[in-house]
């Protein structure tokens, strides 16, 4: 796991952070995970989430003091690879390849 579950707890059995991630390609050159994935983990590290109590009723509230990071306890990299077989010679290997070689490449992995 990228991100610390525990450290999303509020107050156990009552309340946790919930962190969604979105993302919009606006342009797609080649290597659309690659890219989204490292956008991803960017914006994870950058994520600091509010001080907060919970008060009476499980009610929670921010309160005055610096906002916490969220833990991350991996950063995990994802590499695209493309395959190209020409028959009677060694299969080729092509790390990150553009939008133009994943179109002609025999598999990516």
């Amino acid at each position: 796991r990228v991100v610390d579950l525990s450290a999303l707890v509020m107050k156990e059995d009552a309340a946790v952070w919930v962190v969604d991630v979105h993302v919009t390609c606006l342009n797609h050159g080649g290597n659309l995970e690659d890219a989204s994935m490292l956008a991803v983990l960017s914006a994870l590290v950058d994520t600091k989430l509010p001080a907060v109590e919970m008060k009476e009723n499980d009610v929670m509230a921010e309160v005055e003091g610096d906002s916490v990071p969220l833990v991350i306890q991996s950063f995990p990299i994802s590499h695209t690879f493309a395959l190209f077989d020409f028959g009677d010679v060694p299969v080729k290997v092509l790390v990150d390849p553009t939008d133009e070689e994943e179109k002609h490449c025999h598999s990516i992995v």
